[in-house]
């Protein structure tokens, strides 16, 4: 595989080219994942799978904090060093990252799991510590490597565990396991699934990241390696990564705080369907990120802000033409996960106008966490944070799911609208909605 420095003079070649593939790879495992979340919802049963997608999302919370933000520094630094040619510094950041991320995620999991065990309600949880503990660590392992592929330059083959390799798994675990259990399955028996799935994409992950690292070329072994650095970027971005995720799962989580396995298990749904809108924004950001960084290392403003504008654009598009099918068909494919799951049709629309404001201003998020801007980005994806959780807070005991969905909407509207005013006071370029950015200035 060639260095990026070869490819430096044709970012817009390797865009298309990275957006058709990621797309098209991106688009058969989501529709993988959504048959697998109607599998598991038609095997448990709507209580049931409320209180799994409970414990998922509460373990994916914890992974977070596991990660320590290495998941984007990687895809922050790992870029440079392949048009450096800095292979012993790209070594280096992807074994001390996953030993940080493996010891960090473990010690998270064993706190998780004794917090669980002092809530006598929680019986559910009680028996699944073992499981729970396992999917922590896994988790945040998973989502490292794929950052670390991505910073490699596959960002194709880095889905290809998340959204081929796992979802698979996953449902000829459950398939099986069902099955030799007399047609029944149980939170535990889905969790044991997950977990073998997370296994086997590790392994796929670990066998792309040897093969991709061959293709930097070598340097001579620095005498030094730049610790202190890769931490200073790494805690913003722990920061960041942790409030995206709360501003993506709080909604979820909250629910299964009050105890609602009901409500959680028909809103679920919704918010998987909503997330359809900024599916292709997602796998272009996936591409993007590790452009951005390497166009800004190398102070290409011009080449930097046509990536943006194409990126809004190509984003805005994907998720207008999905949210018109999702209007249309909403309560239809809600009933797909069985009886009581259509339900969360109104939730789906609230949400659904969110995902568009999201989708509308393109990656600035990833934007702003690439170009040296990570800090100020923590700060309002923070306030994002606290206005989607109190106001989830306060809303979900009255209006339920809701409320869940008023609330996550109003916290994604706030931080995108935040990100574009900072992007125009620090850089002199405003985003317009689905057109792209307008400029006075374009300064490093």
């Amino acid at each position: 595989m060639k260095p990026w420095s070869e490819y430096s003079h044709s970012w817009t070649q390797r865009f298309t080219r990275g957006t058709i593939s990621v797309l098209l790879l991106r688009s058969f495992g989501i529709g993988l994942a959504f048959g697998l979340n109607v599998l598991l919802a038609r095997l448990l049963g709507l209580a049931h799978y409320g209180q799994y997608v409970y414990l998922v999302v509460l373990a994916g919370f914890v992974a977070v904090l596991g990660r320590f933000g290495f998941d984007a520094a990687v895809m922050r630094f790992l870029p440079e060093y392949r048009v450096a040619g800095k292979r012993y510094l790209a070594t280096r950041l992807i074994w001390t990252a996953t030993l940080i991320v493996m010891t960090v995620a473990s010690g998270c999991a064993v706190l998780l799991v004794a917090g669980l065990s002092l809530d006598p309600l929680n019986t559910i949880a009680l028996t699944t510590d073992g499981w729970i503990a396992l999917l922590v660590p896994l988790t945040a392992l998973s989502t490292l490597n794929q950052g670390v592929l991505q910073g490699l330059g596959w960002p194709a083959r880095a889905l290809v565990s998340e959204y081929l390799v796992r979802p698979v798994c996953i449902a000829i675990a459950v398939w099986f396991l069902w099955f030799e259990n007399g047609r029944r399955l149980s939170v535990e028996m889905a969790l044991v699934g997950t977990v073998i799935g997370l296994a086997a994409g590790i392994v796929l992950q670990y066998l792309l990241i040897h093969s991709a690292n061959r293709g930097v070329s070598g340097d001579t072994k620095p005498v030094t390696y730049p610790w202190k650095l890769w931490l200073a970027v790494a805690w913003p971005l722990l920061g960041m990564g942790f409030l995206n995720m709360t501003l993506a799962r709080s909604d979820l989580l909250l629910l299964g705080i009050f105890r609602n396995p009901d409500v959680e298990g028909y809103y679920q749904p919704a918010v998987r369907l909503a997330g359809f809108i900024s599916f292709g924004l997602a796998a272009i950001n996936g591409i993007v990120a590790p452009m951005i960084s390497e166009l800004y290392a190398q102070k290409r403003m011009t080449e930097l802000q046509a990536l943006v504008n194409r990126t809004v654009r190509s984003g805005s598009i994907l998720g207008c033409l999905v949210a018109i099918i999702l209007a249309i068909d909403s309560r239809l494919l809600l009933r797909l996960f069985g009886p009581g799951f259509d339900a969360g049709r109104w939730p789906l629309l609230i949400l659904m106008i969110g995902q568009l404001v999201n989708v509308s201003v393109g990656p600035v998020g990833y934007f702003l966490a690439m170009t040296n801007s990570h800090r100020a980005a923590f700060w309002i994806l923070l306030q994002g944070a606290l206005l989607g959780v109190l106001a989830a807070w306060f809303a979900i005991p009255f209006y339920g799911a809701m409320g869940a969905a008023l609330a996550s909407s109003l916290a994604m509207i706030w931080w995108n609208i935040a990100m574009v005013v900072f992007l125009r006071h620090r850089y002199g370029w405003w985003i317009i909605p689905f057109f792209g950015i307008r400029t006075r200035a374009a300064t490093p």
